[in-house]
């Protein structure tokens, strides 16, 4: 009788503690996942099915990785308290920025690397194998590979620029090829685009890294590699999808939804004006599906500027 009691309170308690257990959606696990938080991290918050209702059956490969992977790597305490920080950051607008640890020296401004001679390259297909070794900013520490636009690489009607690429990207070694080059596609398709005859795809910041915001720096950085892959590609049009790609038009005190909405225009430094949409990148959508409705309306100017007749 003593084990049956015991038995008892110990099944209560489980059952106590799986109705406390906070859980948070999938898709919010997987953007988390490919915004570099680790595993171990994750599976405290992932939902769990009762091992007797998971029938054995065979999985096909999936871009993401499975959130209950075993982990080898022990987390540290500041992985921790940086996915709490951006657990917190959550249920705001946008992340806040990551504030200085009190023994941490200042950093120096980075200093952009010369930029490349586009004349020492004869094609466009040689300019981007010669960025596979840049420099120039800290993140080349933490990148695996450097990720290069793709698509139509002769005037486009549009070069969309996003933010970063995923660990997903970064794992399939070509850009936009996870959750959220998918959903951009699909929103593109939906625009009445052709992918393969109207577009160019790429990042404002092409390599990976730890952190979920990218540093002034680095966007200063990599501004002479966007301004370079510009020149090359020679678009009509622009979309830029979130806050990297946004100050790396404008500067480090635009603001996203001050742009987006309406047509803007932006000079390059050849002094040719573009058209630019604003937007959110796919990620953040991935993340908050409820903010699909105005991304779309967001869309709807490019579908109009599209639709519009041509200038003489």
């Amino acid at each position: 009788m003593t084990g049956t009691r015991e038995y008892a309170v110990t099944q209560q308690t489980d059952q106590t503690q799986q109705a406390t257990r906070i859980t948070l959606p999938l898709a919010r696990l997987r953007w988390l996942q490919e915004m570099g938080i680790a595993p171990a991290l994750l599976r405290p918050y992932a939902p769990q099915t009762p091992a007797e209702a998971r029938p054995a059956e065979k999985r096909t490969a999936s871009p993401e990785a499975p959130l209950h992977a075993p982990e080898k790597d022990t987390v540290s305490d500041s992985g921790r308290a940086q996915f709490k920080e951006l657990l917190r950051a959550l249920d705001g607008d946008s992340a806040p920025r990551r504030a200085p640890r009190p023994n941490e020296q200042k950093a120096e401004p980075v200093v952009p690397a010369p930029p490349v001679n586009s004349g020492e390259q004869k094609t466009f297909t040689e300019w981007q194998q010669s960025l596979l070794d840049c420099n120039a900013c800290a993140r080349c520490d933490e990148r695996a590979v450097v990720l290069p636009g793709i698509g139509v690489q002769e005037q486009p009607d549009w070069f969309v620029l996003g933010g970063m690429p995923t660990r997903q990207d970064e794992g399939a070694g070509r850009a936009w090829s996870a959750s959220a080059g998918r959903l951009l596609a699909m929103q593109l398709r939906s625009m009445g685009l052709n992918l393969r005859e109207q577009v160019y795809l790429s990042y404002a910041l092409k390599c990976r890294s730890n952190q979920p915001q990218a540093s002034t720096e680095s966007i200063t950085a990599c501004r002479q590699v966007f301004l370079q892959e510009l020149a090359w590609v020679q678009p009509k049009r622009l979309l830029v999808l979130g806050p990297e790609a946004v100050q790396m038009l404008w500067g480090a005190e635009a603001r996203l939804d001050e742009l987006r909405g309406e047509l803007q225009q932006w000079t390059d430094p050849d002094g040719r004006a573009l058209p630019v949409v604003v937007t959110v990148d796919p990620t953040s959508l991935l993340l908050r599906p409820q903010q699909k409705a105005r991304a779309w309306r967001d869309l709807l100017v490019l579908q109009q500027l599209m639709a519009a007749p041509a200038a003489d």
